[in-house]
């Protein structure tokens, strides 16, 4: 019977020399077939394997270098050819030479004249030899690049969607004006931005007179195309900076940076008369609409929000109870509330520079 070799002799076995061999033709096939450059150097630094890769990438000759020539002789070749860029040779060779030479592991970034990006690998190996790798990442860089541009293009996108979403959320969705929410959080920005000097601003209240009876009479439809029109209205009376928003239902609201009560009330007046001229056509038929509008000061001395609305609202109730289509002051800036028509002239005056 055969007797059994020891497993620790199976693992000391060395192959046959016809094993070997074939061995060694399939590592030498395999290592021709990957990715990277390779060179190996003995333990005199002289080329003991160098595969295919590595010739083409440094663009060496089929002849001159073979086995067994000097590391040296290699690097002086590529350098001679601009591959290290300007400066003097042993510089270059000896900044190359330094951790092979010390047997010390390698890891360095090279960009050539051609422009591949190459990531190189050193290190020692038993026999007193040194390895190196050469990994071409260039393509890498390319699609690193290309993702980095598309998640730059992608956030970019995701931003202005969500400023868009943000932006859609502040407006009135018929009209395209501030909401309430957002136009009391431009004004509060505004009046936060003001707080170092003095300022006198003014808020406006208005209010359709009779609209319900436009709805009942004509559908919501028509309703809408009348706040349209009137929102265009306004537009076309009031200034740039000049804070425009829908307050609800039939309510807008204004606030007039920099003006005295006096302009406030004479711009005041323009959008009125500017709704009261609109008409508008509704299934064949002509209508005219009006607005009752309240005029609230503001100041640096008393920047209470809330208290102007009131008192601006309070003007639109003292405007419908003197018969609808006026303009009338805030009590408290006034007692009873003041009829535009007693103490300014009409908004067509253009001679006050504030409402120009």
């Amino acid at each position: 019977m055969a007797q059994k070799r020891p497993r620790a002799a199976l693992r000391n076995a060395r192959p046959a020399r016809s094993d070997t061999d074939t061995f060694e033709r399939l590592l030498i096939e395999a290592l021709g077939q990957i990715d990277q450059a390779i060179i190996v150097l003995d333990r005199d630094l002289r080329v003991a394997f160098a595969n295919p890769q590595y010739r083409r990438m440094y663009n060496l000759p089929e002849a001159g270098f073979d086995l067994g020539c000097a590391y040296l002789e290699i690097l002086t070749y590529i350098c001679a050819n601009g591959e290290f860029g300007q400066g003097p040779y042993e510089h270059h060779i000896a900044q190359r030479m330094q951790p092979i030479l010390a047997r010390a592991p390698l890891r360095a970034e090279r960009w050539r004249p051609c422009g591949m990006h190459i990531q190189i690998v050193g290190k020692a190996i038993g026999s007193g030899g040194y390895v190196l790798t050469f990994t071409d990442v260039t393509e890498r860089d390319r699609m690193s690049e290309a993702i980095e541009a598309e998640v730059v293009g992608r956030t970019a996108k995701l931003r202005q969607a969500n400023a868009e979403l943000q932006r859609l959320a502040s407006l009135d969705p018929l009209l395209g004006l501030l909401n309430r929410r957002a136009f009391f959080s431009v004004l509060e920005d505004r009046l936060a931005h003001d707080r170092d000097r003095a300022w006198h601003h003014a808020i406006l209240m208005l209010d359709l007179d009779r609209f319900k009876s436009v709805n009942d009479a004509y559908g919501h439809a028509a309703g809408d195309l009348v706040l349209v029109r009137t929102a265009a209205a306004i537009r076309s009376a009031i200034r740039r900076d000049d804070i425009f928003g829908r307050f609800g239902g039939e309510e807008f609201v204004l606030m007039l940076p920099d003006v005295s009560d006096t302009v406030a009330l004479r711009m005041a007046e323009r959008i009125r008369l500017a709704i009261a001229r609109m008409a508008i056509e509704i299934a064949g038929t002509t209508i005219g609409i009006t607005a009752s509008i309240g005029v609230a000061g503001i100041t640096e001395a008393a920047p209470d929000i809330a208290a102007a609305i009131v008192r601006a609202d309070q003007g639109v109730y003292d405007a419908k109870n003197a018969g609808r289509d006026r303009v009338r002051l805030g009590a408290r800036a006034q007692a009873g509330g003041t009829d535009v028509a007693r103490c300014v002239v009409p908004s067509r005056d253009e001679s006050d520079p504030a409402i120009s």
